[in-house]
């Protein structure tokens, strides 16, 4: 058992410590291990209790481990309590909605039930990624109903009427915007507005990683077992290849951020988890509104089977920005994300 123990805790430090090391073309498969830290949390808190349990001296070395991982213990699971969001001086609602999803349409009303429940929440702000509009559409012209708000949208494409990308909506006035556009890609970009809110004007950027897209490769095999094995190459090359492109992504988003003439605000689908290099380079400079004022797991993706991922997120400049509330809303599926809103205030 002091084997395991020595060798468990050691393992976990280093464990710990790849999140510092970009997952490129070298490190790329630095990026596979990262779902592995909470098993290393858990596993660290059954041998610390083991050691505690039998008094013993080797309690130093899953103690020591969890001293080195301890910053992923409440990115994992955090307890917070409310400020008064009444003080607020905006809310911003940050939200990957799939395109709209055509599905959502009620048939009886012709209206979309998730722009309904976007126009519901009356934000101040709104960050949106896949999100697409109509023009020639009542029901998926998402601009004309959010009439009171600016609008500020950076389309990755375009096809007849409908247009599809990220999309920053503001009820009070823009007087700023731009795009971000990553090496190579169309689908995956940020835009950033700056947002004059009485006195004072912030920079809010609504950014969209590169994404995993892992559907069902073409599989050509003639038995099952040959399909599969498809499936998982294809799953793997997928992988690799999205782990070397966010961690690219990361470094042109913090070299945009050092240069703001203005406090930044960034939300939206890192495509991330918070064990991953991206989070923690975002983290290194920017404060997560998940562990200022989250509550819970905080899960924010709906998809597939993988319901325990938080890959939508709000880093904000503490310098600039205190935050009196953070809320992931799961009353309704209606994405395969969930929306994220925080509460902020100027300092």
């Amino acid at each position: 058992m002091k084997f395991i123990i020595i060798s468990l805790s050691f393992i976990s430090i280093a464990l710990f410590l790849t999140v510092q090391i970009p997952p490129n073309e070298t490190f790329w498969f630095l990026g596979f291990l990262s779902p592995c830290v909470p098993a290393a949390l858990l596993i660290l808190g059954i041998l610390l209790l083991y050691s505690i349990a039998k008094k013993s001296w080797l309690i130093a070395f899953p103690l020591l481990a969890l001293v080195f991982g301890y910053q992923f213990i409440p990115r994992t699971i955090n307890f917070s309590s409310a400020e008064d969001s009444k003080g607020r001086d905006f809310s911003l609602i940050s939200y990957n909605v799939s395109g709209f999803m055509e599905a959502h349409v009620n048939q009886q009303t012709g209206k979309n039930t998730l722009m309904e429940w976007v126009i519901a929440q009356d934000a101040d702000v709104y960050s949106f990624q896949e999100f697409a509009n109509d023009d020639k559409s009542e029901t998926e012209n998402f601009v004309a109903q959010l009439e009171q708000h600016y609008p500020y949208y950076n389309f990755s494409s375009i096809e007849d009427d409908r247009t599809f990308g990220v999309a920053i909506f503001s009820k009070y006035p823009i007087i700023d915007e731009g795009e971000i556009l990553f090496r190579g890609k169309e689908f995956n970009r940020a835009a950033y507005a700056d947002i004059v809110i009485e006195d004072d004007t912030a920079r809010i950027i609504s950014i969209h990683m590169e994404s995993m897209q892992l559907k069902r490769a073409q599989t050509l095999g003639n038995n099952k077992k040959e399909k599969v094995k498809q499936s998982m190459q294809y799953g793997y090359y997928k992988m690799k290849e999205a782990f070397i492109e966010r961690s690219y992504q990361a470094d042109t988003m913090l070299s945009f951020i050092q240069t703001s003439p203005h406090p930044v605000i960034i939300t939206g689908d890192f495509n991330q988890t918070p064990y991953s290099y991206v989070y923690n380079s975002f983290a290194q400079k920017l404060s997560n509104a998940f562990t200022s004022k989250g509550n819970g797991f905080g899960f924010t993706y709906t998809g597939n089977k993988l319901f325990f991922l938080r890959i939508d997120h709000h880093f904000y400049d503490p310098s600039s920005f205190n935050i009196l509330e953070f809320n992931t809303h799961k009353q309704k599926v209606l994405s395969d994300h969930y929306p994220i809103e925080g509460f902020y205030q100027f300092k």
